[in-house]
């Protein structure tokens, strides 16, 4: 049986709209880490570091 131009007809091509966007996914993850991080230092000295005897 040979392959005939039906078979490509069953490929889904994404729109533009619904492309996977590596990138943009990549820039969150890092600006959620970058946020967290920045929270956890600000708690850190805010709390634990009165308790510690730590002053800026």
């Amino acid at each position: 049986m040979a392959i005939g131009p039906r078979v490509c007809n069953h490929v889904w091509i994404m729109s533009r709209d619904k492309q996977f966007h590596g990138w943009r996914l990549l820039g969150v993850i890092i600006a959620v880490a970058v946020v967290l991080a920045i929270v956890s230092f600000i708690i850190d000295w805010m709390v634990i570091g009165p308790l510690e005897g730590r002053v800026f």
